[in-house]
């Protein structure tokens, strides 16, 4: 070898155990990707805010903190001087009024301060469940694919930058995820401690009336963590402790709702509305499902046009109008089994595999949708393969993810699902898709495949 040869391949050497070296430092300190990955995910969602900024406020929830920041009141949710309102739960509505009305309705400071607030839980939620998966069992790898489509993916920028500002989603995939890591932290422990029960409780009671959907979800996984964890004689105390710290939790608001109304609404007074949107001798048209859906609005919803909400109001106010709508969907439902079972499954299909007309409910925009589509459906399909595979086969403290996927889709069976209502679960199954792609891989090639569980 001639000298300069050699000089060639120590200059190659020096520069291999180099990036060797600062390889080991990166791997030797575990948080540093994953903080990189959050990073991006924030600059890119401001990014992208940066360049669509809109201080405009619309829906209802919008209006609602509107109106609990100018008059401290849970009121008009459709128009201004509606009135007293159970159409949505007010823990969302109150966080946000205060803000409003600290910053200014409609300023650009109250705009980024509740835009950079629906970021935080949105990501903030995605880091904990990074934590949370860690505990049951899935491997670092599947865990920075996960956090990584969570971040990057720009499938949801809309939803979680403008939407989740005044709609309670971030703060309720947020809360979702800190109670799913305190459930599978207390699974570790040598002993379940009565106090473990109570946090757990209460935070569930809270998450119950923000987001019934995951309060489920929550509730089922409680009942596996007392049934692998608890003794059978300690049951019926943990069991009453949970029943009433939810009895607590609700009792203002029931309690204000049937002094203001006179009836019983321990959540929300707009299921009957909700269910006639959904199920109707029209949504059974697969032609234009969008034109279905846009027209089944404008002829029952009061946000959708002036003259609903006033036949509403004429009707008595938005409690009697949707407990009509309620009554006639349950009847129409009673006389046309097969056509609601019909409906029941393609809401459960849309739910995890949204059709393409979802992503045009609110405007006809096409650019990307073909692509988002593809990139829901595939993750999808490998998430659910996942719950599968948490059932059958890796079992152990994997069965606690199987709720928080599955069980919020119930009650999406018999509404319409919007791709609003699906986020709450995309988190948990990226990361189950990340995790039964990992595992499928190192079947495919033959290694030694991670643990079931840690």
């Amino acid at each position: 070898m001639t000298l300069k040869s050699a000089d060639i391949t120590d200059k190659f050497e020096s520069r291999r155990l180099s990036i060797a070296r600062w390889a080991d430092w990166f791997e030797s300190r575990n948080y540093l990707l994953p903080l990189m990955l959050l990073a991006m995910g924030a600059a890119w969602r401001i990014w992208w805010v940066h360049g669509h900024f809109d201080t405009l406020i619309k829906g209802e929830a919008g209006r609602v903190a509107v109106a609990f920041a100018r008059t401290g009141a849970i009121a008009d949710p459709f128009y201004p001087g509606e009135g007293p309102t159970t159409h949505l739960s007010p823990i969302a509505p109150m966080i946000n009024g205060l803000i409003l009305r600290v910053l200014g309705v409609e300023t650009a400071e109250s705009t980024w301060a509740l835009t950079l607030f629906a970021i935080a839980c949105c990501l903030g939620a995605a880091i904990i469940l990074y934590q949370a998966f860690a505990i049951i069992g899935v491997s670092r790898r599947s865990r920075l694919a996960g956090l990584g489509l969570a971040c990057l993916l720009p499938l949801n920028e809309l939803i979680e930058t403008d939407e989740f500002r005044f709609w309670e989603g971030g703060l309720a995939v947020l809360l979702s995820a800190s109670i799913f890591w305190l459930t599978v932290k207390a699974d570790r422990k040598d002993e379940l401690r009565f106090a473990d029960i109570v946090l757990l409780s209460f935070l569930l009671s809270l998450l119950f009336f923000i987001s019934l959907p995951l309060g489920l979800a929550g509730y089922v996984n409680l009942a596996v963590l007392l049934l692998r964890r608890a003794p059978v004689r300690r049951w019926a105390g943990m069991i009453t402790t949970a029943a009433l710290l939810l009895m607590v939790v609700l009792a203002p608001w029931t309690i204000r709702n049937y002094n203001l109304f006179g009836h019983f609404i321990p959540l929300r007074g707009n299921a009957g509305l909700e269910l006639a949107v959904a199920n109707h001798p029209a949504a059974l048209n697969d032609v234009n499902p969008r034109g279905v859906f846009r027209a089944r609005l404008a002829e029952i919803h009061p946000d959708e046009e002036p003259a609903v909400f006033r036949k509403m109001q004429q009707e008595g106010g938005e409690i009697p109008y949707a407990a009509r709508l309620g009554r006639e969907t349950v009847a129409w439902i009673k006389q046309h089994p097969a056509d609601f079972t019909r409906l029941t499954i393609r809401h459960l299909t849309q739910f995890f595999f949204p059709p393409r007309w979802l992503w045009t409910v609110n405007s006809k925009r096409e650019r990307g949708i073909d692509i988002r589509k593809l990139i829901t459906w595939t993750t999808a399909a490998f998430g659910l393969a996942g719950v599968l595979a948490c059932l059958f086969w890796w079992r152990e403290r994997m069965l606690y993810a199987v709720a928080i996927v599955t069980v919020p889709a119930l009650p999406y069976m018999v509404l319409q699902p919007i791709l609003r209502y699906r986020y709450i679960i995309l988190f948990p199954l990226l990361y189950l898709c990340t995790e039964f792609f990992h595992r499928l891989w190192c079947l495919s090639k033959k290694r030694s495949l991670p643990s079931s569980h840690l």
